[in-house]
């Protein structure tokens, strides 16, 4: 008799879990939104918010070179389609905007607005936005801050991740991933080479050769704790014996823009 009894009670909860399994919704909302994808996403000590800033200087480049493009991911929310879709983008108003067709190809540009598509079947793709150097650029930086418009396809997605901002330069501006490094590391390890300043991105340069851009800062945060510990421990030290060089000429140690000594320093 009990065990008949069990049955009846699992044969009732294996009936309740059907009946609330069919209960359940189906997705069926014909919104489709966009977010910019962020890979590898990682905080720092100073912010938990995600690297939604970018920049470019060309710099970089030979002197020849008057445009480039720089690509960023989007993804969708949402069902994906089996016909192409267009991408609206929309420029944000920000602190010294970019000119659009001065700074950049403006994003209704007849060259450029046909790339703008979430290919049909994805929910995902790569998005061009071209940045152009005009003589302006050699005075200081400008910001492009844009998201995504609603154009009957898509609406923004989540506030934190449908927007970007870019910073186009002709001088070495700072990398967006300046911070990556600057972070406490779980055993209490805190991993900190200094405030950006022009002038030290540029001691960093001719010291070692390297562009210090966000490829290469990601490359030796990510590599050999070893490594790192050395290459800023010589780099200290390397300051230090120009600094002194310098002053033995009669000069003035190296300094920033606003007269504060260059200065690294790490802790471990």
């Amino acid at each position: 008799m009990k065990k008949i009894y069990s049955l009846i009670v699992f044969a009732g909860c294996l009936f309740g879990f059907v009946a609330c399994e069919q209960d359940l919704p189906v997705y069926d909302t014909p919104e489709c939104h966009l977010n910019f994808f962020y890979s590898g996403v990682r905080t720092t000590k100073d912010t938990d918010s995600i690297h939604a800033l970018s920049s470019y200087s060309f710099i970089y480049g030979p002197d020849d070179v008057k445009s480039d493009t720089i690509w960023f991911d989007v993804e969708t929310m949402g069902f994906v389609s089996d016909v192409d879709r267009p991408i609206q983008l929309v420029q944000l108003d920000t602190v010294n905007n970019a000119t659009p067709d001065v700074h950049y190809v403006s994003f209704n540009n007849p060259s450029i607005v046909g790339k703008y598509v979430m290919p049909a079947g994805k929910a995902r793709t790569r998005i061009p936005i071209v940045v152009l150097r005009d003589p302006s650029l050699k005075q200081g930086d400008v910001n492009l801050r844009f998201t995504f418009g609603d154009n009957g396809y898509f609406s923004p997605g989540y506030p934190v991740l449908a927007v970007r901002n870019l910073i186009i330069s002709d001088l070495l501006s700072r990398p967006s991933l300046w911070d990556y490094a600057n972070y406490t590391t779980m055993n209490g390890v805190e991993r900190y080479y200094g405030e950006y300043g022009r002038r030290l991105h540029q001691f960093l340069i001719d010291e070692t050769g390297e562009k210090w851009d966000d490829e290469y800062i990601k490359k030796i945060v990510d590599g050999d704790n070893g490594y790192f510990t050395y290459l800023f421990m010589k780099l200290g030290q390397r300051l230090k014996e120009v600094n002194a060089e310098r002053q033995a000429q009669g000069l003035d140690v190296l300094r920033e823009e606003d007269g504060t000594p260059v200065f690294i320093y790490t802790y471990y």
